[in-house]
């Protein structure tokens, strides 16, 4: 796992249905980047600040992650590429493309001015076709897709949103 200096928060979410119990795994601030966003209150007391963000939120752990933060009554907005059943009916949707920097950026604009500010971003989208024979056969076009998915997409987002951070 990286860490980066100006990382605000880092913590992990459980979700399923073992995290009941779950608290505060880590959590770690840097020195000049002000006071601590404030803890909301409740059962999901772990959850740092109200205004989040969380890619690929539409569906799977995205939304679930997304529904927690919701539970604990902060104000959420999911972006992935489309909506489906399961994006949480009181999370904000925004729709965009993590691989390429015009998504980024729209993405950025659009949950700013949705939220009014961010307090977390959870860069959650992400994925990579599975390859049997081994990593020899995987194409380049295939490492260039995973790389900008998995990893560009989260240092572009997280430079687009740090200044609100």
């Amino acid at each position: 796992m990286w860490v980066l200096p100006d990382v605000v928060g880092l913590f992990s979410i459980n979700v399923g249905p073992f995290s009941r119990n779950a608290g505060p795994r880590h959590q770690i601030f840097s020195a000049n980047l002000g006071p601590k966003p404030r803890m909301l209150s409740g059962p999901e007391s772990y959850v740092l600040g109200p205004l989040h963000l969380v890619t690929g939120g539409s569906r799977g752990i995205g939304a679930a992650i997304a529904q927690r933060f919701l539970d604990a009554g902060a104000k959420v907005v999911v972006a992935a590429r489309t909506r489906s059943d399961d994006t949480p009916a009181a999370a904000t949707f925004v729709s965009g493309d993590v691989t390429t920097s015009e998504g980024v950026e729209g993405i950025a604009t659009k949950a700013l001015a949705a939220l009014g500010g961010l307090d977390i971003l959870v860069n959650n989208a992400g994925g990579a076709r599975a390859f049997l024979a081994g990593s020899w056969t995987i194409p380049d076009k295939e490492w260039h897709d995973a790389f900008a998915l998995n990893l560009f997409a989260a240092i572009r987002l997280t430079n687009a949103v740090l200044p609100a951070l």
